[in-house]
């Protein structure tokens, strides 16, 4: 099929200028890479790829990295 890709590099908090992105361009799919720092990394701070998750107006992809399980 005919599929368009846009890449999109900001500067600024990322979590709010990726769902800036997501409602100015109407994304159908966001893919983002997860770090994965722990569990109680996130349970505490909070990571970008998880809020994006949980919050975006779209379809979020998260891809782990290559050594996480």
């Amino acid at each position: 099929g005919d599929v368009e890709v846009d890449v999109v590099l900001e500067i600024g908090r990322p979590f709010r200028e990726i769902n800036r992105a997501i409602d100015e361009k109407h994304f159908d799919l966001v893919i983002l890479g997860r770090q994965g720092k722990g569990i109680m990394m996130d349970l505490f701070i909070g990571s970008n790829s998880n809020n994006l998750a949980r919050r975006a107006k779209t379809s979020v992809l998260l891809i782990p990295r290559a050594d996480e399980k």
